[in-house]
């Protein structure tokens, strides 16, 4: 525990040094001024009864000494506010940078679980809260020391024993708050639990559901069956600790009725004078209140630590690996770089490639590069002219996306969601991809998008390895519509404008692509109405009305590949079909990839990739995989008859 919360304070010394000496000092002053508040205290009290002519001045400066009291006290809680602010900025940023950097896989690993659950609950605000406590609790041991040397004044042993006795009382109430804190981080499993429930209560789709089919009654007892469970264990721990806190307030009296008493039989003896009474009996408050914040601020630092070793766990976790020229045993000797500018200017192929997307410069995959050069061999020696139809269209099938015999697992998976699947896509082409639950799909769409990395076999996009794209990069190239997209409860315009590609928007642009995408009352917003349930004036939209923003802001991107998985889930088979026809105009020359289970939609497509089990089984355009007897001719003459 100590490592990690020295820890805590070197990392909020090293973010806000100016404010958190500035702080310490202050903290410094404030204990010097409640220790020196006692001694003149004392001075003044035997100076008014001792006739003293210089008592005003003693009381000048128990004035001084109040409001410097004061002062620190407040640049303290202005300091607190301030540094706080400035620290979790900074700390928030880092965290942000962190998940953009993560190796997507991270978050789905069961041992990572417990570090994303505790990140989610202001992670800056507790590192910088475990960081306060201990500079609290080195001031209140600074007071206590000063409070101690007071009772000194008096006896030396006595100073001793009661700062010993109260390190005591600290150690004792510090077991039992230890011990309450063991029992709630035990608890961890069953609050989770109970703050799902919990949630599903202001849930209005489970809602729905529970008067639809009388659940409520189900999820109440579990409620109350498991916050039941959470306040046994609390109470037993309770009385466990009770213990401590018993022998602690028992000490705590005992020493302050013989303290008292003492003082009373020495002051009545004229051994000590009343200033010192009341200097020592004040002291002695101190001293215990003093006690009582350490103890606290220990048990606080007890319980908290854990926050900075989630923290640091978190900051441990494996990035991206950074942009990399891919396996060098896939180069050739002397790698050839063609420029498809030069080849974009011959009119066999230009308008193939306008419909496409390269990057200017691309260092192409082996195949490929051979296949260019050789390209821009012949078309060095013939003219547009004299360049045959059938050998135009062979040459400006050029690979936009390639898969070569990759397979995946997911971590901690002993199974293939991806075996050995291979296949070749070229610029603009539509491509879909089917088949049942746990095929594939999603996997392969992850993959694509460098979420996930091959565990063997190689990606090409645009002739480079996918791992030679920097992340920057792959977003400029892809607009993605997953499955489970956010409903981002924020203006229309807001939403549009989500994605750097987009910039700003105009109204007429906007509602243009909504109604292409369906939108029907969605195009008739205006760009500052807000969306979800937040603001006052916001609108609630459907799933349906959803997933229409949030294909119509991935068409809206321009980007010159689109993914789509499972675009129309939440839409009806028209608001779908029309769907389908407005994305076919609007993204027509792009490339695009299209998960879907219903089987109608793919007819768009140029290819079909059928996935089983991992496996890619099938491929083929609509027509040619009806006449094969397949998986696909099953699955779509099954889905036909629904509608027959």
């Amino acid at each position: 525990m100590i490592q990690y919360c020295f820890r805590a304070v070197r990392l909020t010394a090293s973010r806000v040094p100016v404010l958190f000496f500035s702080e310490a000092a202050l903290e410094a002053l404030h204990a010097a001024a409640a220790a020196g508040y006692l001694l003149i205290l004392q001075v003044f009290i035997d100076a008014v009864i001792g006739g003293v002519s210089r008592w005003p001045l003693f009381f000048v400066l128990l004035l001084l000494i109040l409001a410097a009291e004061t002062v620190s006290s407040a640049g303290i809680d202005a300091l607190t506010l301030r540094m706080e602010q400035r620290f979790c900025a900074s700390v928030s940023a880092e965290l942000l940078r962190k998940v953009l950097a993560l190796e997507y896989e991270q978050t789905e690993q069961k041992e990572n679980q417990e570090i994303f659950y505790r990140m989610k609950d202001q992670p800056a605000k507790k590192v910088f809260s475990l960081g306060r406590y201990v500079v609290r609790a080195a001031s209140s041991f600074l007071m206590m020391i000063f409070s101690a040397c007071i009772m000194g004044r008096v006896h030396p042993a006595l100073a001793v024993l009661f700062l010993l006795l109260c390190l005591l009382r600290v150690r004792l109430d510090f077991l039992s708050i230890s011990k309450m804190n063991q029992m709630f981080s035990g608890q961890t499993r069953d609050e989770h639990r109970l703050s799902y429930l919990q949630s599903l209560f202001t849930d209005k789709n489970a809602l729905y559901e529970w008067k639809i089919f009388g659940c409520i009654p189900y999820f109440l007892k579990r409620s109350k069956e498991i916050s039941g469970a959470v306040l046994r264990d609390r109470l037993r721990a309770t009385l466990r600790t009770q213990k401590y806190y018993v022998c602690s307030t028992v000490t705590t009296i005992v020493l302050f009725v013989c303290v008292f008493l003492w003082l009373t039989a020495s002051v009545l003896a004229e051994r000590v004078t009343i200033g010192m009474f009341t200097s020592v009996l004040s002291g002695l408050a101190a001293l215990i209140n003093q006690s009582t914040a350490m103890s606290f601020e220990l048990s606080e630092m007890s319980r908290k630590f854990r926050d900075i070793r989630y923290y640091q766990q978190f900051l441990e976790l494996p990035e991206e690996k950074p942009a990399s020229p891919g396996d060098p045993k896939r180069q050739r000797e002397k790698d050839v770089t063609v420029q498809p500018s030069e080849l974009l200017r011959h009119p066999a192929i230009k308008n193939r490639f306008a419909m496409g997307w390269m990057p200017t410069g691309t260092m192409f995959s082996h195949g490929l590069r051979s296949r260019c050069a050789d390209l821009a061999e012949r078309l060095q020696n013939d003219s547009p002219s004299e360049l045959p139809e059938d050998r135009a269209e062979e040459k400006k099938q050029l690979p936009v996306l390639e898969f070569c015999h990759v397979s995946f697992r997911y971590p901690g998976s002993g199974r293939y969601a991806l075996q050995d699947v291979s296949f070749t896509m070229y610029a603009g082409q539509r491509i879909a991809l089917v088949g049942a639950n746990g095929s594939g799909k999603s996997t392969l769409a992850k993959l694509v998008c460098r979420l996930y990395r091959p565990e063997s076999g190689e990606i090409f996009l645009y002739g480079r390895p996918l791992n030679g794209y920097s992340r920057r990069e792959l977003q400029d190239i892809f607009a993605v519509i997953f499955q489970d997209f956010l409903e981002y409860q924020l203006s229309l315009g807001e939403n549009m404008e989500l994605c750097p590609r987009v910039g700003h928007v105009e109204q007429e642009e906007v509602s243009r692509v909504l109604e292409a995408c369906g939108g029907g009352t969605l195009a008739d917003l205006k760009l500052d109405q807000n969306l979800g349930n937040i603001e006052e004036d916001a609108v609630n939209l459907s799933k349906g009305q959803w997933q229409r923003l949030a294909v119509a802001r991935a068409m809206l991107a321009d980007a010159p590949f689109m993914l789509l998985d499972e675009p129309t889930a939440a839409l009806d088979p028209i608001a779908e079909s029309r769907l389908y026809e407005n994305f076919a105009k609007l993204g027509q020359g792009k490339s695009s990839i299209l998960i879907t289970h219903r089987l109608g939609s793919v007819k768009i497509c140029d290819q079909i990739l059928v996935l089983d089990g991992g496996r890619l089984i099938q491929q083929g355009t609509h027509e040619r995989l009806m006449e094969q007897e397949g998986l696909y001719r099953r699955m779509f003459r099954e889905q036909s008859k629904w509608y027959q």
